[in-house]
């Protein structure tokens, strides 16, 4: 025997659901809030007034090999005591134009793979982090300084300037009837007098100055900046054996006259 569900009941059982569901929609609306609305305020124990950056120079040559900046980072608190084993990073505004490369893993890094992270560090007993600066192309460069993750220190402005020689000037000779090149003067470093986040730096931008010379022009030079050079030196040596031959001649003459005088 089937038996009906009273309408009051079905009443109550819509209106019990509906509340089910409204509470938990609100509970995951109030959750979205409340983690969006949470700000966690962490306190550097780094001072910006005490803390110092250095540079060894703030002007120098774009050649890597022989001309690097340090740049020295030493926090401190506000008590002027050091702050050890907090994070350092040094960005530059020109990216990887700019290699900023930490001193202590550098030894270390010669012979690893690139790493993102060479421009971080951490800071030592005395509370400080030394970074190397190098470039291959001239420019400024605005340099930033980011202590303990939050606490931005002066930026300093430094500048490459060009070489007299440029290092990557490459001169290739044009062989005729065939597409094949010569290359007369190579280009660059050798790789391993470059470490790998050098070596991804040069990747990034074009540094070499690259002239091709067809062989008749080629002829040419030569003859210019050695045949004249040479054409010369014989003809200064062939005009004093001249004048010699001509001394040796008057002083014969000489004798001769005498002789016959008497």
């Amino acid at each position: 025997m089937n038996e009906k569900i009273p309408v009051k009941l079905n009443w109550v059982l819509l209106f019990g659901l509906a509340g089910l569901f409204f509470g938990f929609f609100s509970c995951n609306a109030l959750a979205k809030n409340d983690s969006t609305q949470v700000v966690a305020n962490i306190d550097s124990p780094v001072s910006k007034i005490y803390s110092e950056v250095s540079l060894s120079s703030d002007v120098v040559v774009a050649e890597p090999l022989t001309q690097p900046i340090l740049i020295t980072v030493c926090l401190r608190d506000v008590k002027s005591n050091p702050v050890v084993n907090r994070d350092v990073f040094v960005t530059s505004e020109r990216g990887a134009v700019v290699v900023i490369e930490a001193t202590s893993r550098l030894s270390k890094y010669m012979v690893n793979a690139a790493d993102d992270l060479m421009n971080h560090d951490k800071t030592d007993d005395n509370g400080r982090a030394s970074f190397r600066l190098t470039s291959f192309y001239p420019g400024e460069a605005k340099i930033k300084i980011i202590a303990d993750n939050i606490v931005e220190l002066p930026s300093q402005q430094v500048e490459f300037r060009s070489r007299p020689i440029p290092a990557y000037f490459e001169v290739d000779l044009k062989l005729p009837f065939s597409k094949r090149t010569l290359t007369l003067i190579p280009s660059g470093y050798r790789e391993d007098q470059l470490t790998p986040t050098q070596k991804e730096s040069i990747k990034s931008i074009n540094l070499a100055t690259k002239v091709t010379l067809p062989l008749w022009l080629f002829i040419i030079i030569l003859i210019v900046f050695f045949g004249i050079p040479v054409f010369w030196i014989i003809n200064i040596v062939n005009l004093r054996k001249i004048k010699a031959v001509e001394a040796a001649e008057r002083v014969l003459l000489k004798e001769i006259s005498q002789s016959s005088k008497i």
